[in-house]
């Protein structure tokens, strides 16, 4: 009896479905020689074609009637079209993956759309329909789901995206999914932690300071820190891990300078108007915010210099680096930057990356250039 398993694209911490193939003839079935031909592509960072490809090989696995192949095709492609910026394309095939995923486990659906356009109504029936029962979900729809909610966090669907990201890790228990996904769930409660911080009025942010109350500064942002945590602890991959540390330290800096930012603006009217004992009262609320932070920042910047060691040289590995660099900088602990930039750029050049070396080339560039260091997210994990 012939054994058909799919091929499909490198690794579930990139958000690509995993499966194995296992020729049994010479003549290869079209689909299987597209899906292969893609992730080829993808690897070498050829993201459109490899998008074309994947697209290719779901019609094929349609006209063959293998709605499985449809489902992990689709998927692979929505990754390859995220990594490209194109984020109302990637909803759009993901909400057509997992549709047509659902149409064949349950065989009809009420909401099936006959034009996906990935609106809130579209998502939100989806989601629902999901949810019912949990135990239906298989690996490739929890990766598909996890897909969902990334790209839905780009395009501001918040709610939806966490809700996405919740229901990814409550019916999987691989590792590696689960980490990733936690990743991006931390990912979307930062945000939402920077929605609600916000928010705050001109006196609640005094009222923090003024009660030198660190921890009612960090409040927001306690489920994004959970989940960074969390996906450190449960990965099983040395990438995944690397990129939870790298989240949590800019994320540690970003609250640490926002805060900082606004106590010096209150220092300042203060101090113009003599009031010496809020003046104070705000240096012990920076120095206490220090305090709390300086430690864990340090831990986490040795961990992630001892793990990027250790990690073969690869696409996310190489931004991985120019992001420990940008923290660094705001650090100004300057006497590492350059050996990572260089080692990404070494890297970079060897696996023929075009796009990682041309921003570590401009990371280069900004370090040695005079001018002071102006924060920006390099590769968003």
């Amino acid at each position: 009896m012939r054994r058909r398993l799919l091929v499909f694209a490198i690794s579930a911490v990139f958000g690509l479905v995993i499966a194995l193939n296992v020729p049994a003839r010479s003549q290869e079935p079209q689909p299987l020689q597209l899906a292969l031909k893609a992730q080829q592509l993808y690897s070498a960072r050829r993201l459109n074609d490899a998008a074309d490809l994947w697209q290719q090989a779901a019609d094929a696995f349609k006209v063959q009637g293998d709605r499985n192949g449809v489902t992990k095709s689709l998927i692979n492609k929505s990754q390859a079209l995220q990594d490209l910026g194109l984020y109302p394309k990637a909803c759009k095939t993901l909400l057509q993956a997992l549709v047509n995923s659902e149409l064949q486990s349950k065989g009809e659906l009420p909401f099936a759309p006959t034009n996906y356009q990935c609106s809130p109504e579209q998502i939100d029936a989806l989601l629902t329909n999901l949810n019912q029962p949990l135990t239906t979900l298989d690996l490739d729809r929890a990766i598909g789901l996890r897909s969902l909610g990334q790209v839905l966090r780009r395009q501001g669907m918040l709610e939806r995206s966490q809700r996405a990201l919740k229901l990814s890790l409550s019916v999987t228990q691989d590792a590696a999914v689960s980490s990733s996904t936690l990743l991006s769930l931390g990912n979307v409660e930062r945000t939402l932690g920077d929605r609600t911080r916000d928010r705050l009025s001109y006196e609640k942010v005094t009222e923090i300071i003024d009660r030198v109350s660190p921890e009612l500064a960090l409040q927001p942002y306690g489920a994004a820190f959970a989940a960074y945590r969390e996906a450190v602890t449960t990965a099983s991959m040395s990438i995944t891990k690397v990129q939870g540390q790298l989240n949590y330290l800019s994320l540690l800096l970003d609250v640490r300078e926002w805060w900082k930012q606004q106590t010096k603006r209150r220092q300042a009217s203060w101090s113009r108007l003599d009031e010496f004992n809020s003046t104070q009262r705000a240096s012990n609320f920076l120095a206490k915010l220090d305090s709390q932070t300086d430690a864990r920042i340090q831990d986490l910047t040795n961990e992630i210099e001892v793990n990027l060691r250790n990690l073969s040289p690869t696409h996310q590995g190489i931004f991985a680096q120019i992001n420990l660099a940008h923290s660094l900088m705001r650090l100004k602990s300057s006497q590492r930057i350059e050996s990572l930039l260089s080692n990404a750029l070494q890297q970079a050049r060897s696996l023929k990356d075009r796009q990682g070396e041309i921003y570590v080339l401009g990371n280069l560039g900004q370090y040695y250039a005079p001018v002071s260091y102006t924060h920006l997210r390099a590769h968003e994990t």
